[in-house]
């Protein structure tokens, strides 16, 4: 963001770049990389260095569907995988719970 936008110019921004990125959403990302040519930091994700994610406590975190089910496994994290991580969980009986990784 550059300049000082008000609030609304922010959002016909926003507006604006995400129908673009729909329009173009069937090119390859490879290939925008390609003509880009961005500069590249191996230490980084090239996408985003922070995540949020939410998700639904609705029992027991198994989730079936005829002869498929799915469920939570704890895995032990050794390296950091961005450079923030926000977990947030709807629990039953509680506002939120979360951590930051």
């Amino acid at each position: 963001i550059s300049g000082e936008p008000t609030f609304g110019e922010l959002l016909a921004q926003v507006r604006t770049t995400t129908l673009k990125a729909y329009a173009n959403q069937d090119v390859p990302f490879d290939h925008v990389v390609e003509r880009l040519r961005p500069a590249r930091d191996a230490g980084r994700t090239p996408l985003f260095q922070t995540m949020i994610t939410f998700a639904q406590d609705d029992g027991d975190g198994v989730v079936e569907a005829d002869d498929l089910w799915a469920g939570e496994i704890d895995v032990e994290i050794t390296a950091a995988q961005f450079d923030l991580i926000l977990s947030l969980r709807d629990v039953p009986d509680a506002a939120f719970t979360g951590s930051f990784c």
